[in-house]
């Protein structure tokens, strides 16, 4: 509800009447984007009834590249890829934490859930005794074992992300191209986490070499590619159509934003802001 507020202040003049009943904002079918779509259009309207509607995409097999969720219309997609080489990085970093909790019956993945409750915990009621059960170092570990699973999963380690992502940002662009014709000046799309990876690797952001590989023995300290810069609570990426007329820039350009970080698209950035013409 909040992030909808601060939209409608962000962008006031792109968003419709609360009478407009044509204004759409677009989820995925599951409890809980259906849950954040309804409270996000909420948000946008301070909370005030309003006419337009939230349109449910559905999650099956079958949905393919309509959906937004492509990966799980592509049967070559296996959300399973990077679960091997997280756990190797995982079974290392929780070995010495194992021997200091000294019980005989916790494994790594009972330190995972741990780590995982202290994020959860935090956000929901603001604090988590879990949280002081480890130190600087072994949270910099646990960031690095979700990096490394979401690169296999999602990111530059599988060679299908960028064609899984491309669907969606082919849809932007013919938005932006005013190929599909509509009154809406705003679009909002609320899918799961796995989305955003995709469409950045899609772009070609957050790539940090060419050899497409995480260490999976120690920490890559210098890598770009870091899953809690993209995909933290209420993770997002937004496009925006600049329309400029200056001395210094005429015509349409594109700014891409990651969790409120303007982004540079390489070799495309002569745009105001570094954006793309």
């Amino acid at each position: 509800f909040k992030f909808g507020t601060e939209l409608a202040y962000r962008y006031p003049k792109l968003l419709p009447n609360q009478d407009d009943s044509s204004f759409k904002i677009w989820a995925s079918d599951s409890a809980r984007t259906k849950q954040t779509a309804h409270h996000i259009f909420s948000g946008l309207f301070g909370g005030n009834k309003a006419n337009g509607q939230v349109v449910f995409i559905p999650e099956d097999k079958n949905a393919g590249a309509n959906s937004l969720t492509p990966n799980k219309g592509c049967k070559k997609f296996k959300s399973s890829k990077g679960a091997k080489e997280s756990k190797i990085w995982l079974d290392y970093y929780t070995k010495p934490i194992l021997q200091r909790f000294n019980l005989t019956n916790l494994t790594p993945m009972d330190i995972l859930a741990m780590q995982q409750l202290c994020g959860y915990e935090t956000v929901i009621i603001g604090y988590s005794h879990f949280c002081r059960l480890f130190t600087s170092e072994e949270w910099i570990s646990f960031e690095y074992y979700f990096d490394i699973k979401y690169f296999y999963e999602l990111g530059y380690g599988n060679h299908l992300s960028p064609f899984i992502g491309m669907p969606w940002v082919n849809a932007v662009n013919q938005i932006f191209n005013k190929s599909i014709h509509t009154n809406q000046n705003i679009y909002l799309n609320i899918a799961h986490r796995e989305m955003i990876p995709l469409v950045l690797v899609a772009l070609g952001l957050f790539d940090y070499s060419k050899e497409k590989t995480l260490s999976l023995h120690e920490i890559h300290y210098s890598r770009v590619w870091k899953t809690s810069h993209m995909i933290p609570f209420l993770g997002r990426i937004a496009f925006e159509r600049l329309n400029c007329s200056s001395n210094s820039y005429q015509g349409s350009f594109v700014r891409i934003i990651v969790n409120s970080s303007p982004q540079t698209i390489k070799g495309c950035s002569s745009g105001p802001d570094f954006s793309c013409p």
